[in-house]
């Protein structure tokens, strides 16, 4: 998974750097690495395993942040399309009986998910100068999720599920850059969806 998102964050640079050549304006590409918090979603994880296994026993429970990359192309003065990409994991341990008739033996299991969400966004700046860049971040797109159960148990059949209506990625937030220097700064990112509620980054413009 990391491997991808490696190579997909160098396509874009490359993309971006290239259709940059000849373009009369200031600013003509922007890319963004980010981490985003909180990361919640050991929580749904937490629900959807007390109803999956008929216990409440969860001995670990743990999410990591939101990590992305967000490429953009200005197509015009004050108004941006791109591509945002964010990756997050969780996992949750815990301790159940098992359903086999008989069995009274407790065990353990093990639930890691992943997803990873690919976002075309649109992005809108209304307070751009040389140093501050303010503008409003809209985004839909679809994510991919993977999910692995291991268990001690001997014949485990999975049985942990957790079903998404639609695969959709989203986002609606208000973003900041700030530059240090001609070409690069720290950006922050506010809203809602994808990504987690706030999220923080470093930034460089083509």
């Amino acid at each position: 998974m990391y491997k991808t998102v490696t190579a997909i964050t160098f396509v874009l640079v490359s993309v971006f750097a290239t259709f940059s050549q000849g373009n009369g304006t200031s600013t003509l590409a922007l890319f963004d690495v980010y981490a985003g918090m909180p990361g919640l979603d050991n929580a749904g994880l937490e629900a959807r395993y007390q109803l999956s296994f008929l216990s409440t026993d969860i001995t670990k429970s743990k999410s990591s942040l939101h990590y992305g990359v967000r490429g953009e192309y200005l197509v015009a003065p004050r108004l941006g399309v791109g591509l945002d990409i964010r990756y997050i994991s969780s996992y949750i341990e815990g301790n159940y009986q098992s359903f086999m008739s008989g069995d009274s033996t407790t065990y353990q299991v093990r639930i890691d998910k992943q997803r990873i969400g690919f976002m075309p966004s649109l992005m809108c700046h209304f307070l751009d100068n040389e140093r501050i860049d303010l503008y409003f971040h809209l985004g839909m797109g679809y994510k991919i999720k993977t999910i692995r159960e291991t268990s001690n148990e001997p014949g485990y059949q999975a049985r942990f599920t957790e079903e998404d209506a639609l695969p959709l990625a989203f986002r609606l937030g208000l973003g900041l850059r700030a530059y240090v220097t001609d070409q690069i700064g720290v950006q922050f990112n506010f809203g809602g969806g994808q990504g987690g509620i706030f999220q923080f980054g470093a930034t460089y413009r083509l």
